[in-house]
């Protein structure tokens, strides 16, 4: 014979189960879309800080005779790893340039913020990684010393008048401080471009579309 005092005892703990099991997992989404709101924030800008940071890439050989420069490109730097491969200058290949060290200056790495980015715990692990094969953990600078070697160097791109062009050459004691990011040009150009499509990935998955964004143009 049923027990229906039992049951009845019984059917307000399973209404209370499922209603405890309806919260978790209403409180489980909404924190994920939470998170997923932040990431994408940070996205967002960390897109927009790329694309207002032009950069200027040279060629440099450095002796203690002479020193020259080469320019190679300039413009958004996840345009040029994405048309890296059709990007060719008239006075050096890219079998040279690829295999060049590369160095960044001290005031390029602090425009774009780029730590910032790589340490905030919200950013999406595999973009995160993707720059961090870009960038070392622990950046330092060092003065650009004149020995026989050639790099490449990446300086943030700007147009200066006459004025400000010759007294920024007349300062003898003008020191750029550079940081060896520990890759040759072309492994950097691929992890940035890594990192672009990691984050198309990203955007994709959340539905955002129609965006501005001047390397899928």
């Amino acid at each position: 014979m049923i027990d229906l005092n039992l049951i009845w005892k019984i059917i307000p703990l399973i209404f209370s189960a499922v209603a405890l099991w309806i919260s978790i997992r209403v409180f489980s989404l909404f924190y994920r879309r939470e998170i997923q709101k932040k990431q994408l924030e940070l996205i967002l800008k960390l897109i927009e800080k790329f694309q207002k940071s032009d950069i200027s890439v040279s060629f440099a050989n450095y002796s203690i005779k002479s020193t020259f420069y080469v320019h190679l490109d300039k413009g958004n730097i996840f345009h040029i790893a994405k048309s890296r491969f059709i990007r060719k200058t008239n006075r050096m290949n890219n079998e040279i340039t690829f295999n060049c060290p590369v160095y960044m200056t001290e005031e390029t790495i602090a425009r774009i913020e780029i730590m910032d980015f790589i340490r905030n715990p919200m950013l999406p692990n595999k973009i995160a990684n993707c720059l961090r094969k870009a960038f070392p953990e622990n950046i330092t600078y060092s003065e650009r010393s004149k020995v026989d070697y050639n790099l490449v160097q990446i300086d943030e791109y700007r147009i200066l008048d006459s004025k400000k062009a010759k007294e920024l050459k007349n300062e003898e004691h003008h020191i750029i401080y550079v940081s060896n990011l520990g890759i040759n040009y072309g492994e950097f150009l691929k992890y940035i471009d890594d990192t672009s499509s990691e984050i198309n990935r990203f955007l994709k998955k959340a539905g955002v579309k129609n965006l501005n964004i001047e390397w899928n143009k």
